[in-house]
């Protein structure tokens, strides 16, 4: 920031003439110091100018940590949805087992076919195959939590448990208050001020046409000794300012509207992810409770009932696996809904003053 003072390094003069070719006299010798200043308007300019960049990079820095936090919500998030996958899966062959058990016992009576145990069979590997898959994914959800937070090798154990689980907590989130902070938010004030630091830098290329400073301080010997001294002033004219200060404005006018449509482009987008992060929250909380209150009681009842109507014979294997395939799915939905859930509450966070997850 105080490089925009534009105060560069002093030079340090040795001067020596008036040498005749032969013998070691001199007419004149002199040692000085001279210092170069810009015009202080512009250096004011340039100050502002920096002041204001270093602004923007410091809310850039507020918005950068603000969506670290969320990142690793995100991915604890799916962690904890991974792990519930897991035990679903296990469920799902947990069921699985049950049907070949069933009709095992119905082949063994006569009441069934062989073709049904070759289902019930298929059925029971193609369970162990997803919950192989899920464990592959529950790992995978692991390692990239422990490098998000960067945690060492040392402690990188599969006896690290992660006992937080998805539940259902009800929240009213109210769009408007998070629409109308968008002004607030780091990553606006950090465009603010990037557009004005662009100002400032249109006003400092425009202050190319004042003159620069030169100073300089000799002291003098002219054969007795260093008794006397000199001081010099001037002044460094703009004169090809068509090649260079012209460029320099044009420049900066051109990077003082690139700031204002990149502040366009930011606003703009924010408010996008406002809008659809509210919708899938909305969307998300919609097929929970449409779970809770109806679909969770009936896949249940029908699956009870068709396992215990294929026992007794009233129901073929199809009606069976069909219900068992609706509990199972709408299971699996559910719990894919609460991530959802979860991860747009999350998103919604960046945008609101407190923390919801």
């Amino acid at each position: 920031r105080w490089r925009g003072v534009g105060l560069p390094s002093p030079d340090l003069l040795i001067l020596q003439e008036g040498i005749p070719r032969e013998g070691s006299g001199f007419g004149e010798r002199r040692w000085g110091i001279s210092q170069s200043l810009d015009f202080p308007l512009k250096s004011y300019f340039r100050m502002r100018r920096m002041t204001a960049e270093v602004g923007a990079m410091e809310r850039s820095l507020e918005m950068q940590a603000i969506e670290l936090t969320a990142r690793v919500k995100k991915v604890y998030t799916e962690l904890a949805h991974a792990a519930k996958l897991q035990e679903l899966r296990q469920d799902e062959l947990n069921i699985a087992r049950e049907l070949h058990h069933s009709v095992s016992a119905r082949v063994e009576a006569g009441e069934a076919s062989e073709l049904d145990l070759m289902q019930a069979d298929i059925q029971l590997a193609e369970a162990q195959n997803d919950l192989d898959g899920a464990r592959r994914i529950y790992h995978q959800n692991r390692y990239q939590l422990f490098n998000l937070i960067g945690l060492p090798l040392s402690r990188q154990k599969y006896t690290l448990q992660f006992p937080d689980t998805l539940g259902y907590f009800p929240v009213e989130i109210d769009q408007h208050r998070a629409l109308e902070r968008l002004p607030e938010l780091p990553v606006s004030r950090s465009a603010a001020v990037r557009q004005s630091a662009a100002r400032w830098g249109v006003r400092e290329a425009w202050s190319g046409f004042l003159p620069d400073l030169r100073l300089s301080y000799y002291r003098q010997d002219f054969g007795s000794g260093y008794d006397f001294y000199g001081v010099e002033a001037g002044i460094k004219l703009p004169l090809w300012f068509w090649f260079n200060q012209n460029g320099d404005i044009q420049a900066a006018k051109a990077q003082r509207r690139a700031a204002g449509h990149e502040r366009r482009a930011i606003e703009s987008d924010l408010k996008r992810q406002i809008e659809d992060a509210w919708h899938g929250f909305e969307q998300s909380r919609a097929v929970i409770q449409r779970y809770q209150q109806t679909i969770r009681r009936q896949s249940e009842q029908l699956l009870t009932l068709t396992m215990e109507g294929y026992r007794l014979g009233e129901l073929d294997l199809l009606k069976l696996l069909e219900s068992q395939r609706t509990f199972l799915t709408s299971q699996e939905r559910y719990y894919v809904a609460l991530r959802d859930y979860y991860i747009q509450l999350i998103e919604l966070e960046k945008f609101l003053d407190h923390e919801i997850v």
